[in-house]
């Protein structure tokens, strides 16, 4: 019995032991938990006078009954000077963002201690340019939803310096799109963002006879396609991809060969017995030969002038208008290396062939002509061809229609390589097409290469190019 009863008070002495463990555990986590939730948004009274920082801190520990856990020595704490004040039922929030302002201190609630810590500052630079790649001063670099922000200065350039974490940066520019960019990350390392801006608006530039100008300054008529607005057209001629862009332009095709016979006619006809066709001009140089071997995948816009006001500088040639074609160029920034292609078919519709009757349907047409002929006009004499006696004998025979046109397939595949710092450009554009036309033995198969190169000197006051 000793032995039992022994047994049963070890037993008891560790069951009471574990639930008092329990206990306790569980009391200082409530009482943790409601620590923390109420340790900020408590409500208090508190004065301060120009003194030290580190004496205030102490001074609102003590009265509230805190804790809180700081390096004064790290923080210089001593070395900082409070502004009077008076405080009065406010949240301990509140007078610790008070307190703490202007300076490069914060805090947080940690453990149910408020923690002191110094804020580690990051950078964020980069350059603001537009899309030709000038500079652009002044423009406006701000974190969303704070008060930071700077400009940039003469030469594009801006450096913003903010407390590490995550930002929204909005960079805005008069007449410019405003850009965002999301989840910018700053940390100890400088974080580079390298701003291209597109033009908004009536404040856009152009490419006109002499240059370009901002739209909003043009008194001339002239329409203007951006070549991004045309990339999900599959064609491989220009001409085809503005058709029904551009309000007073007809184009049209007057040659069913594959990629060719394609005719311009600005404000309608201009001449009776001339061409209609009006002046092209590729980079600021008139072409005069075939508009048809340019690949569309080369060109970055189109202007069409229409009037004679602005089209004054080409004399009588551009007396039908004019159609200014501005190539690709590279822009400030990364490398970029750009490939597309596509492929397809193309034949004639089911319901556009021609119903054509087969050998024997010809045979008996033939011999049904002869017996009306027999019947209602017998003074003809009438005679029938031996070879259509007998329809039965030729049975389909050849369908020509169908020897003549086919599947044709048509494939276009293009590479564009552009690289640019601030005092150069280049850019290389590669492209192969094919086009077999639905009549058997045509079609147009075509190689390009386009190379611009562009060169700044002296603060971009001298410039010098070349395009091949």
């Amino acid at each position: 019995m000793n032995f039992y009863t022994q047994l049963w008070k070890q037993f008891m002495r560790i069951t009471f032991l574990f639930i008092s463990i329990l206990l306790t555990i569980g009391l200082l986590s409530v009482r943790a938990t409601n620590v923390k939730g109420q340790d900020l948004n408590r409500q208090m009274s508190f004065s301060v006078g120009r003194e030290s920082l580190s004496s205030a801190i102490k001074r609102l520990q003590t009265q509230s009954g805190l804790g809180f856990a700081y390096d004064e020595q790290y923080l210089g704490l001593s070395r900082k000077t409070t502004l009077p004040g008076d405080f009065s039922n406010q949240s301990l929030s509140d007078i610790l963002t008070a307190l703490l302002q202007n300076t490069d201190i914060s805090f947080k609630e940690e453990g149910g201690n408020i923690l002191l810590y110094k804020v580690e500052y990051g950078r964020i630079t980069g350059k603001v340019v537009d899309e030709t790649g000038s500079p652009l001063p002044g423009a406006s670099v701000m974190l969303t939803g704070t008060n930071l922000g700077t400009t940039t200065d003469s030469n594009g350039n801006f450096v913003l310096s903010v407390p590490e974490g995550t930002y929204t940066v909005t960079v805005s520019f008069i007449g410019f799109k405003k850009l965002e960019y999301p989840d910018i990350k700053v940390t100890s390392k400088p974080y580079i963002l390298n701003v291209n801006m597109a033009g908004a608006g009536l404040l856009k530039e152009v490419t006109v006879s002499y240059g370009k100008q901002r739209q909003r300054d043009i008194t001339g008529s002239l329409a203007v396609v951006s070549g991004n607005d045309l990339l999900d057209k599959p064609d491989n001629q220009f001409a085809q991809e503005l058709q029904g862009k551009v309000a007073g332009v007809e184009i049209t095709q007057n040659n069913g060969a594959p990629g060719r016979g394609f005719q311009f006619k600005v404000r309608g006809a201009t001449s009776f017995s001339l061409s209609n066709q009006p002046l092209f001009v590729i980079d600021g140089l008139p072409i005069t030969g075939s508009i048809n071997n340019i690949n569309p995948d080369e060109i970055e816009s189109f202007t069409i002038l229409k009037d004679a006001a602005a089209t004054a500088l080409y004399g009588s040639r551009a007396s039908n208008g004019v159609v200014l074609i501005t190539t690709k160029h590279a822009r400030p920034g990364d490398a970029k290396v750009t490939f597309d292609a596509y492929f397809g078919e193309q034949g004639v519709p089911q319901q556009h062939r021609y119903k054509l009757m087969d050998a024997e349907q010809w045979a008996q047409f033939e011999n049904e002509y002869y017996q009306d002929k027999l019947t209602y006009e017998p003074a003809t004499k009438p005679t029938l061809n031996p070879v259509y006696a007998d329809p039965s004998r030729y049975g389909v025979g050849t369908n020509w229609f169908d020897e003549v046109t086919r599947r044709a397939p048509v494939e276009s595949y293009n590479l564009t390589v552009s690289s640019a710092t601030d005092h150069s450009q280049s850019t290389v554009v590669a492209g192969y097409s094919k086009q077999d036309g639905v009549i058997v033995n045509t079609g147009v198969e075509q190689f390009s290469l386009r190379i611009n190169n562009d060169y700044s000197f002296a603060n971009n006051k001298l410039k010098i190019g070349f395009n091949l």
